[in-house]
This record gives structure tokens, sequence and C-alpha cells, in this order.
């Protein structure tokens, strides 16, 4: 029974490391609504398994405007200048 726990937690541990290996780093590079925008990476992060991050490229200034409802199914970080 005790060597059973054992396996089990060692199995834990790699499934726990495999997804966080999985994260993704998305980028944002415009402020519209296609490819490339915030929206589209939220959709893409969601579709990944594991905690993602959003970074937002330098060139990306000003209001980001969204028509819809973004909503989050796992874990984000969201890196980005901050307001302006």
């Amino acid at each position: 029974m005790k060597k059973l726990y054992i396996i089990l937690c060692a199995l834990n541990i790699c499934l726990c490391t495999y997804n966080k290996l999985k994260a993704e780093r998305l980028t944002v590079t415009n402020s519209n609504s296609r490819c490339g925008s915030l929206g589209q990476a939220v959709e893409d992060a969601n579709a990944l398994s594991g905690q993602d991050t959003i970074l937002f490229a330098p060139n990306v200034r000003g209001k980001i405007y969204n028509t819809g409802v973004l909503e989050l199914t796992d874990g984000l970080v969201m890196i980005g200048p901050g307001p302006i």
C-alpha cells in the first residue's frame, strides 16, 4: 500500500510538471479585433491547457476596445506596459 501511494505521488508530480511545461507565451501585436489582438490571444490561451502568459508587444499603444466578453477558462498572466 505504501509503494502504491509513493507511485501515485510521483505520477502526480510528473503530471503537474508536464502541465507547467506546456504553458505558452502569446503576444498581442495590435489593438484591433483581428489576428494578434487581445481577444485572439485570450481565445488561443483558452484552447491550451495550463496557465499561459499574454505579453503586449512594445508597439501596442493606446486603448484596446473589446466588443465582446473575454472569458478565461484557466490560469492566465498578462504582462504589458500598463496604462498610458
